[in-house]
């Protein structure tokens, strides 16, 4: 994809108390957004791949890759209340683009019993490269790996009017990774850099009823 006119916003919060003159900033720890188009052309190029197979009854195997390159030419700071950036050339990045994706799944569906229930188990894992969480910082986040799996008791007959039950126990994050999702150095010569943590393990049951 080429693509002209591209948005960018650009903001600023102006902590100065006073200005260089010693008066009062009126813009004291007011927040400033600008967005400008940015000249030339701004470029994607990319890959997708999926597959999903079959190989035996009652499982089936998916995995997909994602590989994105994006260029988006530098623009100049157009916040006039921040000294220091206004008009710097800024180059500006894309966030929550990993350059390599990469995903993959596993269901097993075994019929139980000859009234339609089934047993079901699903697994799942999703990879993504470090990337940036600010398009204004050349910060990236850590690189991730996150499985989640499910195991159900489908379609249980309730009564003889079709109705159904399916109960499930799932785990979100099965292996409990640990990563920082959303980082900013920003803060560094004062308070120093700070970040997201994904969230931990989480564990639950759910039930359903279908009629």
């Amino acid at each position: 994809m080429d693509r002209t006119n591209t948005q960018i916003d650009f903001d600023f919060v102006d902590t100065r108390a006073t200005l260089s003159n010693g008066a009062a900033n009126p813009f004291f720890n007011k927040h400033t957004e600008e967005t400008v188009n940015v000249p030339g052309k701004s470029r994607i190029k990319g890959v997708e791949l999926d597959l999903t197979v079959r190989p035996v009854d009652h499982l089936t195997l998916g995995a997909s890759y994602a590989f994105t390159d994006v260029s988006v030419p530098p623009v100049a700071n157009p916040i006039a209340e921040s000294p220091a950036t206004f008009g710097v050339i800024t180059q500006v990045f894309t966030v929550y683009t990993p350059r390599n994706a990469a995903s993959g799944f596993a269901n097993v569906d075994l019929p139980v019993g000859e009234r339609g229930t089934s047993l079901r188990l699903h697994v799942d894992g999703a990879y993504a490269d470090a990337q940036y969480s600010f398009q204004s910082e050349n910060v990236l986040t850590d690189p991730s790996f996150v499985a989640n799996a499910s195991l159900a008791l489908a379609d249980i007959p309730m009564t003889g009017t079709g109705t159904t039950a399916t109960i499930s126990l799932w785990t979100r994050n099965l292996f409990d990774e640990s990563h920082i999702y959303r980082r900013s150095g920003a803060n560094d010569a004062v308070l120093g850099s700070y970040a997201n943590f994904n969230p931990p393990r989480t564990i639950g049951v759910e039930g359903t009823v279908n009629f």
